[in-house]
């Protein structure tokens, strides 16, 4: 065989077998998403991408969610009297405006459920199918992320079977897919940044080939970092490696290219800095853009909060453990694949092709230490690290190769197995549960009196640190237990000692003396909690169970799409893993 031709090439068997991991996790994710915006940042993105959209300059005004927003002008600005804006980053409204219009179109044809639902709840609502349709935006990039996976596996020599494996078991047995069904922006910047990874493989690929990378191809590099810096600036020095080693790679890849006598050798003088030119634009256009709009809302280029230069926690020993250790939120314990993950990257760098596995350990030290600022509310008790999320597709494929050299030894084999069952249990619980019952449970049962009043995450950090290292408070577990309370028949009304298998009496106690501002507990005598909020309770926070109990719209349409997704998915399966097929 020819040495310029790579023996583990995507082929179109390859390519069938990632569209069946994409299909099928896309069937499974959307039957599982939770629709509508799940807390006030991700209100405010969505009335952000409607004035975008609608060309208002990201001026929030005309519905009524927008009106409650600027009411409790928190994470708002006020450029000029009349307007507020938001002070989040722009990359989520941007990307969420071809899903909005798509729900606006079909809304047309649907105005009674739109009438239905704008009545439905305590406060007014508008445009329910377009929320819906927004809301679904993290399903559907983390299975093309999962496609991503797939691919990229193959091209740095996974065999297909554990290439379309790992894409599987890369939303299922990790964080991934709970945090796919809430509205964190951490699943598209996991997309957008690796993406541009994928794309540098492929460009690589086609070096390798004696071919020039596409044109497209870099185009759609410079976006993607540009997408991730409109989505999450402080992770700059992550995109910073990944533009460093694309551009080494090209410039590589021409020199390759000049030792060849087919290859135009006066190509050569402009070709790597045309290329390197066309990847730049679309980032320099970005970070024009966040400059812009950061200076006409503060007055700042850096941001309201001067997010292009976050620093690491003051406790970083003791964040990182809680990152990757804790019980209630560690990696270790949500994605307990990763642990072989050093040994797929020992098996790259033995490889030869070296640009893979330190491409991995190069952008997951910046996202590491980013993870370690302090977190939002919603950030802090989200499920799982939700800040290492954009790593997690980086370190999968360390995983990927991990799987396909030790599944030749039976005892190696059987522990990957056990990993991705124990995988799959720590997080099916908050697929299942939904990780607002939690929030609301604990807050009413742990939080300060005020609490129990209206819903919001404790906001004690005592209690977030006791919550996430102890078995009893922490999250995964407890949703397992709240899941069988409702299994069980006995409502929403749960008692604390066996959700949360704590004594209140020592949380009483712990905080006597303690300053009004961190009182820990809820001093209230009753036993037991209940969640307030309607989407809170049973499976409403499941989005076709919501649709079928509070608009009265029958149930099977959503359920029937999502299992015909997953059955084109397993037919896809049947013939991409057919090893007659190249």
């Amino acid at each position: 065989m020819s040495p310029f031709v790579r023996i583990a090439a995507v082929r179109s068997g390859d390519s069938i077998c990632a569209q069946s991991a994409f299909l099928i996790l896309l069937g499974l994710l959307t039957l599982s998403f939770g629709g509508l915006s799940d807390n006030r940042e991700a209100e405010l993105d969505y009335q952000t991408t409607r004035s975008l959209a609608r060309l208002n300059s990201g001026n929030l005004e005309g519905t009524p969610e927008a009106a409650r927003l600027i009411a409790d002008d928190n994470l708002l600005w006020q450029p000029s009297p009349g307007q507020f804006r938001s002070t989040r980053p722009l990359g989520a409204s941007i990307a969420s405006i071809p899903l909005y219009w798509t729900g606006v179109l079909l809304a047309t044809g649907l105005e009674n459920l739109e009438a239905r639902h704008a009545n439905s709840l305590p406060v007014e609502q508008s445009e329910y199918l377009a929320h819906l349709f927004v809301g679904w935006k993290n399903s559907l990039l983390a299975a093309i992320t999962a496609w991503l996976v797939v691919l990229s596996a193959r091209r740095i020599g996974v065999g297909r079977k554990h290439a379309w494996l790992s894409g599987l078991v890369f939303i299922l047995c990790s964080f991934v897919w709970p945090q796919a069904r809430s509205s964190s922006t951490e699943i598209q910047v996991a997309f957008f940044l690796f993406l541009a990874f994928h794309l540098l493989l492929r460009a690589r690929e086609r070096f390798e080939r004696l071919r020039r990378p596409r044109r497209t191809d870099l185009v759609f590099i410079g976006i993607s970092q540009g997408m991730t810096f409109l989505t999450r600036p402080e992770i700059w020095p992550a995109i910073l490696i990944l533009y460093i080693a694309t551009v080494m790679a090209i410039f590589a890849g021409y020199r390759g290219l000049a030792r060849h006598a087919l290859f135009l050798r006066q190509t050569w003088r402009i070709g790597h800095w045309v290329d390197t030119l066309w990847m730049m634009l679309p980032l320099l256009f970005a970070i024009a853009l966040t400059a812009v709009a950061n200076q006409a809302r503060s007055g700042s280029i850096s941001g309201v909060a001067g997010e292009l230069f976050a620093v690491g926690s003051t406790r970083p020993l003791s964040d990182l453990a809680l990152s990757l250790l804790a019980p209630g939120r560690g990696l270790l314990w949500l994605a307990p694949l990763v642990l072989i993950a050093p040994v797929g990257l020992a098996y790259g760098f033995r490889q030869g092709g070296r640009l893979w596995p330190v491409c991995v350990v190069l952008v997951s030290v910046p996202i590491l230490w980013v993870s370690q600022a302090p977190l939002e509310e919603t950030e802090s008790w989200g499920f799982g690290p939700g800040r290492l999320l954009p790593a997690m597709p980086f370190l999968w494929l360390g995983v990927a190769l991990a799987l396909d050299r030790l599944s030749r030894k039976d005892w190696t084999r059987r522990w990957t197995h056990a990993l991705c069952v124990f995988g799959l249990i720590t997080n099916l619980s908050g697929v299942l549960t939904g990780s607002g019952t939690y929030q609301e449970l604990m807050g009413n049962a742990f939080g300060a009196d005020s609490v129990s009043a209206s819903y919001r995450a404790p906001d004690s950090e005592f209690l977030y640190r006791k919550a996430h290292w102890s078995l009893g408070l922490a999250e995964p577990w407890a949703s397992w237990r709240i899941l069988r309370h409702r299994l069980a028949g006995q409502g929403e009304v749960f008692p604390i000692d066996t959700i949360f298998l704590a004594d209140r009496s020592e949380w009483i106690s712990a905080s006597e003396g303690l300053d009004p501002d961190r009182i820990i507990v809820n001093r209230s005598e009753s036993p037991s909690v209940e969640p307030a909020k309607e989407r809170h309770q049973g499976f409403r926070h499941v989005a076709w169970i919501d649709l079928r109990d509070r608009l009265q719209t029958p149930l099977y349409p959503g359920v029937l799409i999502s299992l015909l997704l997953v059955a084109a998915g397993c037919i896809f399966a049947i013939r991409g893993l057919d090893r007659a097929l190249p």
